[in-house]
């Protein structure tokens, strides 16, 4: 893939570092940019009480995975 480089420690070969490559920047930004537009799309005809409400549902939804990936003793999300 060359959408990101690996770089290699000198002192450590054994620790590399990730840095995204210019078209691995554009690709995530793309994603960015169309997750917005879309989310845009989907709230433009709610009324601000409705967005309201379902930003708090997915806040809910979050939270529930969250917790449910503590219980299962696996990492958490970001």
């Amino acid at each position: 893939m060359d959408w990101f480089q690996k770089f290699s420690q000198k002192e450590d070969k054994r620790i590399f570092h990730l840095e995204l490559t210019e078209k691995g920047t554009q690709i995530i930004q793309g994603d960015y940019e169309l997750y917005h537009s879309l989310a845009n799309d989907m709230l433009k005809y709610l009324t601000d009480k409705q967005k309201s409400d379902v930003s708090c549902l997915l806040n809910r939804v979050v939270g529930n995975l969250k917790n449910q990936q503590s219980e299962d003793g696996k990492d958490e999300m970001p």
